[in-house]
């Protein structure tokens, strides 16, 4: 730095300053090598940059090159970075500003005066009832003078920046939730609603933007009272879906324009493109948040409210299944960057937990196209067009990709485990969705990842949990059988053979037991998944084969049933017992009943689940098979038990199926049988 006495100090500091906190890294070069750029785009001041000024001129907005700043040359020709003090050694160079040149003085001027003119929001209630009435009479000017002014720019582009800068500064508002009650109480929110459906992309980006900030879940965790107004806020967004949504293929189409715009607009474009792809991202999370949300306030009938539906069955409804449509475009496009499609699986993993999601979308299979008038409904054929998405095959494809390997990424990771979430979710829910993974030979791919004992092996058993009325489940269990899978399944059992999670996403001990039990417990479902859809009638002796692996190498695996039941009946009353012991018990606001549900409800969650699971099995073997019957009550009286322990596990198990479906039945007739 030069001198203090320097009577440049001031204005030299503060440019060292700007340039320290500046996010670009100065590496000392010799210049003679590199040459400068001539301009530097940028559409706001971000601080001096030594040899150049900030303005507007040819290029647009940015950086350019100012020959009054030019650093003097060495004999060489390249810029003298050394002294003779330094011994050749780079050093840092003092500051020099002469006052009838000072660009930087000229530089901070405009900062001042761009900064002047930027909309602080005051955070009270008077604030936000002012900010309300300014942005509402912005909007209207803007309006009116787009309407009279629609072929000529220039006469509402200054409105249209004052839209912009009054909802950049509504930002603020999310930083103190207790405003929140006040915006509630103002005609902010119908603005901003209104606001999603301007012709001006950038602004509904910001609007997005804005709701994002405002409707975050997390919000919860520091102050419950906050969810009533979040869930309205939440509401009023779902209730505008359609602009929303709307809005997002916006995004997405004015983003691939710019990219095949010419070259002479390729900076503008680059700006245009960054906003476009965060207006995608922010709406992507957005969905997100409201799902969560919803999902926080299932208790209380959900966002929508008692009798509608999910948040998540209410935007596939009212987009007639676009957005899921959209969400599955992106993981077949070539063009789309590998974040954009783990970002997308991750929200079609959260949407298709939802099970009114198919009600209104019921085949996967064949969804409409995406086209740049896909708002707009179009008559189509009841035949399947060539250009119809199969989402189903999307997904299976995700997990042909790791058949034979690892995911070499966390990011491969997380889409391998989403797209198996997916997956499992929308077979479960949906007969056609079930068909359409059966036709693809699903079953085959998953038993193939069990041979090769990679992570998709793991991730995939869950999709082989066929509990489903319908026969196209007692076809999928079929099909595991036929396909050879008990020679993969069975090992699973008894701990053995189990696929290997990823190195890079599993590595500590508590990870890998986590992966353990889920693979362990999988399992067990899996096993209670054929006893019940295995019959007489199944093809090629399914059910005789299923029941002879039980007899081989000495009935071991009648052994581990025993084992297992022991162990999760112990998990299941230690659950329960704990809960008795908790503080929820002694609120007094509970009835008995209510205490009684809550304390199974803590069972389940204990053990209790997977113990009814493996009574069923057992009892299924029993009820099949002499020789097994024996085994296991031999077994049982070794550890002081006996066929009561199957007897109250299928008890319980009966009293939480519904009433009238083939699990209730099923259930019933081993304890009959028993």
């Amino acid at each position: 730095m030069s001198n203090p006495n320097d009577g440049h100090s001031t204005v030299a500091a503060t440019l060292d300053r700007i340039i320290s906190g500046s996010n670009t890294t100065i590496i000392e070069v010799d210049s003679s090598f590199v040459a400068s750029p001539e301009f530097i785009p940028s559409a706001t001041w971000q601080g001096s940059k030594q040899g150049y000024y900030f303005g507007t001129a040819k290029h647009g907005t940015g950086y350019y090159k100012d020959p009054k700043q030019q650093p003097p040359t060495s004999a060489t020709g390249g810029n003298d970075i050394t002294s003779a003090a330094s011994n050749g050694q780079p050093v840092k160079k003092s500051v020099r500003i002469a006052e009838d040149n000072n660009e930087i003085k000229i530089l901070l001027e405009q900062l001042e005066e761009k900064n002047k003119d930027a909309v602080v929001v005051e955070l009270s209630a008077r604030g936000i009832r002012a900010a309300a009435k300014s942005l509402q009479s912005i909007y209207q000017k803007n309006v009116q003078q787009r309407a009279t002014f629609a072929d000529e720019p220039q006469k509402y582009m200054d409105s249209e920046v004052q839209l912009y800068e009054h909802l950049t500064g509504l930002q603020a508002v999310g930083a103190d939730p207790t405003l929140y009650e006040h915006v509630a109480g103002s005609q902010l929110l119908s603005t901003l609603i209104q606001l999603l459906e301007h012709d001006n992309a950038d602004v509904c980006a910001s609007v997005v933007s804005l709701f994002l900030e405002w409707i975050d879940p997390s919000l919860v965790e520091e102050d419950f009272e906050v969810l009533s107004i979040l869930k309205g806020f939440a509401k009023q967004v779902l209730e505008a879906w359609e602009s929303v949504l709307y809005n997002l293929l916006r995004f997405q189409q004015e983003n691939l324009q710019d990219n095949d715009d010419d070259e002479d607009d390729a900076e503008q474009d680059a700006n245009n493109n960054s906003n476009n792809l965060k207006g995608v991202e922010n709406t992507l999370s957005l969905m997100e948040n409201l799902m969560e949300l919803d999902t926080l306030t299932t208790p209380d009938g959900g966002l929508l409210g008692e009798d509608q539906p999910s948040a998540a069955g209410y935007m596939v409804r009212e987009s007639k299944g676009k957005i899921v449509s959209w969400l599955y475009s992106q993981l077949e496009s070539e063009s789309a960057k590998e974040a954009l499609q783990g970002r997308c699986l991750e929200i079609l993993a959260f949407l298709s937990q939802n099970e009114d999601v198919y009600e209104s979308l019921p085949n996967w299979a064949s969804l409409p196209p995406i086209t740049p008038t896909s708002l707009e409904d179009e008559p189509r054929s009841k035949k399947q067009k060539p250009s119809d998405i199969n989402g189903i095959e999307d997904l299976i494809q995700i997990l042909a990709r790791y058949r034979k390997k690892q995911p070499g990424n966390e990011v491969e990771i997380e889409m391998l485990e989403n797209a198996g979430i997916a997956l499992s979710s929308c077979i479960s829910f949906s007969k056609d969705n079930m068909s359409a993974f059966l036709d693809a030979q699903g079953v085959q791919l998953v038993i193939r990842c069990l041979k090769e004992r990679v992570m998709a092996g793991g991730v995939g058993l869950k999709l082989l949990d066929f509990f489903g009325d319908d026969p196209v489940f007692k076809r999928g269990a079929e099909d595991i059988v036929t396909a050879s899978g008990l020679k993969y399944i069975f090992p699973l059992l008894l701990a053995s053979r189990i696929p290997k999670p990823s190195t890079i996403g599993i590595v500590s001990k508590k990870e890998k037991r986590e992966w353990l039990g889920m693979i362990k417990k999988q399992t067990i479902r899996v096993f209670y998944a054929l006893t019940l859809q295995l019959d007489d009638q199944s093809p090629e002796e399914a059910k005789a084969r299923f029941l002879a692996k039980f007899i081989e190498d000495d009935l071991k695996h009648c052994d581990r049933l025993v084992e297992l039941l022991l162990e999760y009946d112990e998990r299941a009353r230690k659950a329960e017992y704990n809960f008795y012991r908790s503080s929820e018990v002694e609120e007094e606001t509970m009835t008995e009943e209510q205490v009684a549900l809550a304390a199974f409800d803590a069972k389940l969650k204990g053990g209790g689940d997977i113990y009814h699971r493996v009574a069923a099995i057992t009892a299924y073997v029993c009820t099949n098979s002499k020789r097994c019957h024996e085994r296991v009550l031999s077994q049982l009286n070794m550890q002081q038990s006996g066929i009561s322990l199957l007897k109250t596990a299928l008890t319980e198990f009966a009293s939480s199926l519904k009433s009238g479906g083939r699990q209730k039945q099923h259930v019933d007739h081993l304890l009959d049988s028993i």
